[in-house]
């Protein structure tokens, strides 16, 4: 998905149809509305769409776009929405005024119990390839990536977190290890199944401890996290040292309005 600025702070939500929820799908604006407001936002925003050009050329998986200069780009956006393949959402559109529920649709808390058995347990203490599938597809390789590059540099890197659940993150909230309700890590997909956006990357021998930052894990993270194109806590105002997601922090609750929280 990319966010895009409309009138007077309005946020836009640009995603394709293909990967959108029940949700989304009923929220989304009409193509022709669409399509005119896509066209006021990037009029509004003339850098926009060479700035937001790698997450706008992301949606288009089925499609090379990568060779389309800013003007044709622009084109091929706007005809995608009026057809319909892309959809945009206000951000300030809620699931009941769509005409939805949280039960209207599989992502939502009512989902989960179908994929406890699987997915059930305390998801810290599953194995490593586990806590990979757990992830977003395309954030899978990356924290591969990760890894190995630790690795490289002599560090003993395993995944503490992929995905986990939200009544895990609310513990963490009340125990002042976080500081939201909903993360990158409680996503899932339209069934109820893990679909993490970050991962929580630790050395095996010193986990959160002081020799972590004295022997130089966390900015080895940091740097292995930037050449694998993911966003690190470690820069963050509170910093989260072991946390690298896919997408950046304004995307968090479209997500989580996505997942009916």
């Amino acid at each position: 998905m990319v966010i895009l600025k409309g009138v007077a702070g309005d946020e836009y939500v640009l995603t394709p149809w293909g990967g959108a929820s029940a949700v989304d799908r009923a929220c989304a604006l009409e193509p022709w509305s669409a399509e005119h407001h896509l066209h006021v936002a990037l009029s509004l925003d003339r850098d926009g769409l060479r700035l937001k050009r790698p997450e706008i050329l992301s949606l288009f998986d089925h499609y090379d776009a990568r060779m389309l200069g800013d003007q044709a780009l622009r084109r091929y956006v706007l005809e995608q929405v009026k057809t319909g393949r892309l959809l945009l959402l206000h951000d300030r559109a809620h699931p009941s005024s769509c005409g939805m529920d949280r039960h209207d649709h599989a992502t939502g808390p009512q989902s989960t119990s179908r994929n406890e058995g699987k997915w059930g347990g305390n998801s810290a203490h599953w194995p490593q390839d586990k806590k990979l599938e757990s992830m977003h597809p395309k954030l899978r390789p990356r924290v591969q990536g990760v890894l190995k590059g630790l690795s490289g540099r002599g560090f003993q890197p395993m995944i503490f977190y992929g995905w986990r659940s939200v009544e895990v993150q609310r513990k963490k909230l009340k125990e002042g290890k976080s500081h939201v309700t909903f993360s990158f890590h409680n996503v899932t997909n339209k069934d109820g199944t893990p679909c993490s956006y970050a991962a929580d990357i630790v050395d095996q021998r010193w986990k959160w401890e002081a020799p972590a930052e004295k022997n130089g894990y966390w900015t080895a993270l940091g740097a292995e996290a930037k050449a694998n194109n993911l966003y690190w806590g470690g820069t963050w105002h509170h910093p989260d040292w072991a946390h690298v997601q896919l997408v950046p922090n304004e995307q968090l609750k479209h997500l989580r309005r996505a997942c009916g929280y």
